[in-house]
């Protein structure tokens, strides 16, 4: 049914509404609600992404710190590698790892972007 079709269906029907003040007011308290889930809705968005967001920005610096102890102390960061080397092959399909890493990765950031809505 295109819209042409509906709007004159509701334009013939005609429906007959009764001029009651509780119908009225109850209406207007149903979308004052539905406004108050869209707004706690939008908060909790808000939550989310900010949540992510710090996540992502801790891990990087995580990751920086890390990077410059290691350049800083090249002899502990060569027995850090050894030691991160044997884990990685104690594991069976380690490359499964690195896989599901940048998968992780990549989930978060589309979630963390927020999508264009086109009009």
């Amino acid at each position: 049914m295109n819209d042409k079709s509906l709007e004159d269906y509701l334009r013939s029907s005609r429906p007959v509404m009764k001029d009651d003040q509780t119908f009225i007011l109850r209406t207007l308290r149903n979308m004052e609600q539905v406004e108050g889930i869209k707004e706690e809705v939008d908060r909790q968005r808000r939550h989310g992404r900010t949540a992510v967001l710090a996540a992502l920005f801790i891990g990087m610096l995580a990751g920086l710190f890390i990077a410059a102890a290691m350049t800083l102390f090249p002899e502990a960061s060569a027995a850090l590698k050894q030691t991160m080397t044997d884990i990685l092959f104690a594991i069976p399909y380690s490359w499964l790892l690195f896989i599901t890493t940048f998968a992780i990765l990549a989930v978060t950031l589309c979630l963390v972007i927020p999508p264009r809505h086109r009009v």
